[in-house]
């Protein structure tokens, strides 16, 4: 398994908004991040990947040990790859990840 940044930046569906998240926390903070361009910049200074935003996503959510907080997982790598061919610089969390929006610090 690959050591996952210390954090990242991700982007709610549900509301657009961008949050934090930290890496063997569970739920997400909110951030003053205002758009894509902004959370790209600060994934590249945190060395957060595409698979690694989308890793910390689902180990954030479902907890560390599940094989979706693998950034070497293949589901990951294709939810990734998936991103990037949309042009997307963040990870979009899918529609039915909206009741996490309670979990917020």
């Amino acid at each position: 398994m690959k050591t996952l940044p210390e954090q990242c930046m991700a982007q709610l569906q549900s509301t657009g908004k961008f949050i934090a998240i930290k890496r063997g926390e569970s739920g997400y903070y909110k951030t003053t991040v205002y758009d894509v361009e902004h959370a790209q910049v600060l994934n590249d200074r945190f060395g957060a990947t595409e698979e690694d935003v989308v890793a910390m996503y689902h180990g954030s959510m479902f907890g560390w040990g599940v094989p979706g907080a693998d950034a070497t997982n293949e589901m990951v790598k294709s939810l990734a790859q998936g991103n990037r061919d949309e042009g997307v610089a963040v990870t979009f969390p899918p529609p039915e990840a909206d009741s996490w929006d309670n979990h917020c610090q």
